[in-house]
């Protein structure tokens, strides 16, 4: 009776990765539209905010997204006591749902931004400067899409534009959110100390909720690690910064993350249940690293005009 729910689980994923990835398409319409065309062109031509919205959106909307998604998908919208009955099929759809995220926003959104706007490729950012297309159609010069690529140029472009921001990212990931895990006990407990206690309000908080939620921050950092991981994967022999700052923001992290559950304390049985309950998505993350490197390759051999015989090859051989 549920068959229903399958395609609209991924449906649903539609309106979020796009939201999510305007930022990527505004900053590439920056490379490419004439000066003074808006001030939101301006505002997302700076790498560090591009980052900056990207880390904020994975912070503030996915890990709820995440869940009312995971949650919607095993038919366990609204009924906390189904959650409970069967933890590990909503939790691992959870942490698989915000590296899909990740990977759509962080990693396809620039490749597919860069393809369709971008000046060396498909060249659709004239739709948003039409003085500009008039101007060149006058000229002769004015085509779009396919008849506009330009090979040995477009994969370039790629690198160029996006490089800054995948360093802004994980440059970000490795100063500011371990700075936010080692924080957070310290405000936690002043806002404690502040907050007006209520007479007569002896309640002890939610055993199942606090384990829950202790297992989702575990599950997002989880999941930002290995997004991190992907992008040094993918694009690292491109952008070789990303090969030492991607383990390293992990490290941080994770060293992060240790210090807080160490000295923190809590219940043993959330405790237990983070070791329990986070299951790592390897076969996602197998599947995704391997779509991601062929994909990419498979491209930038393309567009620098190299026949089927190496494409082949590589593919094999990285592979085996």
């Amino acid at each position: 009776a549920d068959w229903w729910r399958r395609p609209m689980f991924v449906i649903l994923h539609v309106p979020f990765v796009c939201l999510a990835s305007l930022p990527a398409c505004g900053y590439v319409l920056v490379q490419n539209v004439p000066g003074g065309s808006g001030f939101q062109y301006t505002l997302m031509g700076n790498s560090l905010m591009v980052a900056g919205f990207k880390m904020g959106f994975n912070i503030l909307i996915v890990p709820s997204m995440a869940r009312s998604l995971a949650e919607f998908r095993h038919g366990a919208t609204g009924d906390a006591d189904r959650l409970y009955d069967d933890p590990l099929a909503v939790l691992k759809t959870e942490v698989v749902v915000v590296l899909t995220f990740n990977v759509a926003t962080v990693l396809l959104a620039p490749m597919v931004a860069v393809f369709v706007l971008d000046e060396s490729c498909l060249r659709y950012y004239l739709s948003f400067a039409p003085n500009l297309e008039d101007l060149l159609i006058t000229w002769g010069i004015g085509d779009k899409g396919l008849g506009a690529y330009r090979t040995r140029f477009c994969s370039r472009q790629l690198v160029t534009e996006f490089s800054y921001v995948w360093i802004s990212i994980l440059l970000l990931n490795a100063l500011l959110q371990p700075a936010q895990l080692l924080a957070r006990p310290m405000l936690d407990s002043l806002w404690a100390q502040l907050k007006p206690c209520q007479s007569g309000d002896d309640t002890e908080p939610d055993l199942h909720e606090q384990t829950l939620k202790a297992v989702r921050a575990m599950q997002s950092s989880l999941a930002q690690a290995l997004t991190e991981s992907l992008v040094a994967l993918v694009f690292g022999l491109l952008v070789p910064p990303l090969l030492f700052l991607a383990p390293l923001s992990v490290w941080f992290n994770h060293c992060a993350t240790t210090w807080v559950d160490t000295n923190r304390g809590g219940p043993f049985g959330t405790k237990v249940a983070q070791r329990v309950l986070v299951h790592p998505p390897i076969t996602q993350f197998r599947i995704l690293s391997h779509l991601l490197v062929w994909g990419l390759t498979t491209f930038v051999f393309v567009d620098l005009e190299f026949g089927v015989g190496p494409i082949v090859f590589y593919a094999l051989a990285s592979t085996a």
